[in-house]
């Protein structure tokens, strides 16, 4: 029998929600291989991981059928991975937990189930920062498009699941523009970009363009003050951080009057 005020999803996800905004306390790991969360109860991902057991456990045994996990709850885990395991590591973690909610949230829809799942977009941005914030150069943010191209295949079929908006689009833009792919990642941005302007349900917005000026900076391009000039003029409420990118632009183009333009 269900006691009285037990836990129910919302009250479980939220205390792992605030595990993943707790600084680690793992000890130093001998390698970079070393991920085991085995026997390492201080790390916030092994709690994270233990609550989400016990969710699991108890809804499955109809223990307690109010503690499904849900999309938030597999959000915060993911969380708590790239907080335990910054880089690479962390961002494949996240990417693998989830493909392990995609597959249940598959499986839940084929059987006839209502999922406690609703849209899947916050989990996929998620994923996609742990890969811009990676370091993980060209090759995680290509990782990165792969994921939006998924997301965007599975829309076809569910769109209720599946639902895109600027910030997933904004995100892989942002690891290009991190990722020191020059001139490659420069154009990979800016054909993102032309992709969302040719969108009639989203537009790009401030971060968007800012994120692609700073791939076009970044790229070592002859031409970059005058492109990011152009994107500025095109975004409707450019902030200080776009007008110093294109500045910066300027500043380091050798053009005859390019000071002047920077001013």
């Amino acid at each position: 029998e269900l006691q009285p005020y037990a836990p129910d999803t919302v009250a479980y996800s939220t205390v792992m929600d605030a595990y993943s905004r707790t600084p680690s306390g793992r000890r130093p790991r001998t390698s970079r291989q070393d991920t085991s969360l085995e026997n390492d109860e201080e790390n916030p991902a092994s709690r994270a991981e233990h609550l989400l057991k016990q969710m699991l456990h108890l809804y499955e045994t109809g223990e307690n059928p109010y503690v499904k996990p849900n999309a938030f709850t597999y959000t915060a885990l993911m969380k708590c991975y790239i907080n335990s395991f910054p880089g690479v590591k962390g961002a494949q973690m996240a990417e693998d937990q989830l493909q392990i909610l995609l597959q249940e949230v598959y499986q839940q829809d084929k059987n006839g189930v209502t999922t406690a799942t609703s849209n899947l977009v916050n989990v996929y941005t998620t994923v996609v920062d742990a890969w811009a914030k990676s370091g993980g150069g060209m090759e995680a943010a290509q990782h990165a498009e792969r994921l939006l191209r998924d997301f965007l295949f599975r829309a076809i079929s569910d769109p209720k699941h599946y639902n895109v908006n600027v910030h997933l689009y904004t995100s892989v833009v942002d690891t290009y523009s991190r990722s020191r792919g020059l001139g490659a990642a420069s154009e990979a941005a800016m054909n993102i970009l032309r992709e969302m302007e040719d969108r009639v349900d989203l537009h790009p917005n401030t971060k968007t363009y800012t994120s692609v000026i700073t791939a076009i900076v970044r790229s070592g391009d002859p031409d970059i003050a005058a492109k990011s000039e152009r994107l500025l003029r095109q975004m409707t409420h450019p902030d200080s951080v776009a007008y110093a990118c294109v500045i910066h632009a300027w500043a380091k183009c050798t053009e005859k009057g390019s000071a002047q333009k920077a001013e």
